[in-house]
């Protein structure tokens, strides 16, 4: 494999070889490719990656090809949007498939230093089934909103005096 940067805050990353499998063959080859741009305002990537992993409940394991690209845009030290799309094929031993489109829409919004507010709205469609449950394709949607507060290590939440009364000693 190799990882070489293209230009500053550009990189491009390749990987393949073969790889040992215990079903289908034996040598199926394994292959993983990156391109990524960062810059103050974007930070976007696309990448590609063909092998087999495990899913639970599924026996042996399955092969896997999947693609996927992310754009995200800064707004500030405050304000942060995105969106990532993919598409993801799904083969088991037993030839059950399944295909997986998905996108995210991605916001996140840090009003004060420790506490940060993000929500993302996701559409995943599917069409096949690997586990031979369903007869239809399958439509997802998935909206999260969620609440972060991470103080800062160098920071205390409390006043110098009461974190050291707090930690036993004192001052």
């Amino acid at each position: 494999g190799v990882t070489r940067e293209i230009a500053p805050g550009t990189t491009f990353s390749f990987y393949a070889g073969p790889r040992v499998t215990s079903y289908r063959g034996g040598i199926k080859p394994e292959v993983s490719a990156t391109f990524a741009r960062e810059t103050n305002r974007i930070d976007m990537a696309i990448d590609y990656w063909h092998g087999e992993t495990i899913l639970l409940g599924i026996p042996g394991p399955v092969a896997v090809d999947s693609g996927t690209a992310r754009v995200t845009w800064l707004f500030g030290p405050k304000l942060e949007l995105g969106t990532h799309a993919g598409i993801t094929d799904v083969d088991t031993v037993d030839s059950r498939k399944a295909r997986v489109y998905r996108t995210t829409l991605i916001g996140s919004w840090t009003p004060r230093g420790m506490y940060t507010v993000a929500a993302s709205y996701g559409l995943d469609y599917q069409q096949g089934d690997i586990r031979r449950r369903l007869d239809e394709d399958v439509l997802r949607h998935v909206f999260r909103v969620s609440l972060t507060i991470a103080p800062r290590l160098s920071h205390s939440i409390l006043p110098p005096d009461e974190a050291a009364r707090v930690k036993g000693v004192a001052r």
